[in-house]
Formats: structure tokens, sequence, C-alpha cells
């Protein structure tokens, strides 16, 4: 069909009345089977083929290759992945692109499901919180919001007072009550060890072990009956908490000295050489010569 510079009307029309006589040159008819027709300059009815390039560099070129298997692009392009971004970005082949990404990362693929630091550190058991229980109370309270209970979690709790119970419990936002023990001794923790600061935890599945305890403060005393018969003299002495191979400090305890006697007992107590600890306990020794005096001693375990 030969090319037309004129303008085309375009009529829509049944098949039966697509005709010669009805169609004129210049004219479009459309039968409702959507072909069109055309009359041509000799008044005949034309059927209107589609123009098809017969050069290929008439097509545009894609960076495309379909050769083999599946089709792949001429060029290689890369898609960066922006973990700061959330914004995507279309891809048409003709350059890299660097998209964002969106949604949360829960644990089971390696994030927190979390979008803040804080929170994070929440889910992974890791927490700061204050507790204001009274000293004298066994089950010791801490609320943190979100805390996530599990093994080898880590808290840190500001204690408002002093603690003096025995036995003591430790409750982080309601996950239970866990006992308290000592890291140098795995064994509940003792009153004096838990100071009107900052102590941090760690959970082992039963318990909460304190990592940063205070150093025990014992008040024993010596009677100078109770010293063995031949020297070395020595005297062991019931100490609870008292444990083994750890470093020990002793002094005497100088606001029990008898009035009038300080010289005396500070003499006596010159004769104890030497103070081992154990589980449990202390053993003095002595080697020429024992007191004769009572002798009230403080050790501050290391």
């Amino acid at each position: 069909m030969a090319d037309h510079n004129l303008n085309v009307t375009i009529k829509r029309g049944a098949a039966a009345r697509v005709s010669a006589a009805t169609v004129k040159p210049n004219e479009i008819t459309i039968d409702e089977n959507n072909r069109l027709y055309t009359g041509n300059a000799s008044g005949k009815l034309e059927a209107v083929k589609p123009h098809m390039p017969t050069d290929p560099a008439q097509y545009p070129v894609l960076n495309q290759n379909t050769t083999g298997s599946a089709a792949k692009l001429e060029t290689e392009r890369y898609m960066l992945t922006n973990l700061s971004s959330a914004e995507a970005k279309p891809f048409d082949g003709t350059a890299n692109i660097e998209i964002g990404v969106t949604g949360l990362l829960d644990a089971s693929h390696g994030g927190t499901g979390k979008t803040t630091l804080l929170a994070s550190a929440k889910a992974l058991g890791r927490a700061y919180s204050s507790c204001s229980s009274a000293s004298n109370t066994v089950d010791k309270l801490a609320s943190v919001i979100d805390f996530r209970l599990d093994i080898a979690a880590v808290v840190g709790v500001m204690f408002t007072y002093a603690n003096t119970a025995s036995n003591t419990t430790l409750n982080i936002n309601g996950t239970g009550t866990k006992p308290i023990y000592d890291y140098r001794t795995y064994a509940p923790i003792l009153p004096s060890a838990l100071g009107a600061c900052t102590h941090f935890f760690m959970y082992d599945g039963l318990c909460w072990v304190c990592l940063n305890p205070l150093n025990p403060t014992f008040t024993i005393t010596l009677n100078p009956t109770n010293w063995s018969a031949n020297a070395p003299y020595t005297q062991t002495v019931a100490v609870n908490g008292m444990v083994a191979d750890l470093p020990i400090f002793v002094d005497l305890a100088y606001g029990s000295l008898r009035p009038g006697r300080e010289d005396l007992q500070e003499a006596e107590f010159m004769k104890v050489k030497n103070i081992t600890s154990a589980n449990g306990s202390i053993t003095a020794v002595c080697r020429n010569d024992k007191p004769t005096e009572t002798l009230t001693l403080k050790i501050n375990m290391g």
C-alpha cells in the first residue's frame, strides 16, 4: 500500500458493508473483527497489512542477549543494597542501581526485629535497671521494659540500698524469681556482697550470677581457751561464706578493744603469725606462744 500524507478518516462498520463502493481512497474502515480496509487509487478494496521493516537495523537494539538457555543483559549491571535507605528504584538494564531495604530482620535471620539500639540490646538480653527494694527484702525487684530472659543475658542493676538479707533473689521485669550467686563461689551471695551500687549479673539458666560482688567483711573471735595444746598453736573458726584460696586481709576490730587494754591486745595479736582460709572457716596459727586475751578480728575477703 502506498504511503499517503493526507488526513485519514477512520470509519467502523459491519463486514457486510465493507466494499469498494463504500470505501473511498484515503479512508480506512474497521470491520467488526477489527480488520482494516482501505480503498486504493483505482477504487478497489484493499486490506491494510502491518508494515514490518525488512532491515534489522531499523529495530531498536535492547541491552539483551537472547542466545543460550536464558535471556541475559548484553552488558553486566549491578544492583547494590543500601542498608540506610528504603528507596525502591526501577531497573531497565541501562545502568547500575542502588536499592534500599525495608522491614525488620528477625533473630532467625541474624537480626533483632527492633528499630533502635536500646530495643535491640533488650531483645538480646542486655539491659540496665534500678532496684529500690529495702535492705532486708529477700526478693529484689527490677523493671526493664521488653527485656528478654535467656541464657547469657546480662543486666546491670543499681541498688538504692545495701543488702542485709540472706539467700537473696532477683526478679527482672516479672521473668521469675532467681537466686543470686557469687561468681567466686557459685553459692548464694553473702548479704554484705550486695552494696548500694551497680552490680552486674549474668543469667546461667538457673540463677543470676553476680559478676562484681563486694568483698565481704567477717568478724570473728579467737578465744584464748580454744588454742591447740601444742605448738604450733592453731585455732579454727567457722565463717559462713568464707572461700578457700581467696586472699584475705585481717586486722584487729579496733572498735571491740577493751578500754585500757588496747596495747596489750595489740601485742597479743602480734603472736598470730598466719591465718588461712578454707570453705566455711579460717585457721589461725601461732608458732611459739599463743594469745591469752580474747581477740576480735575483722577479715576482708578479696
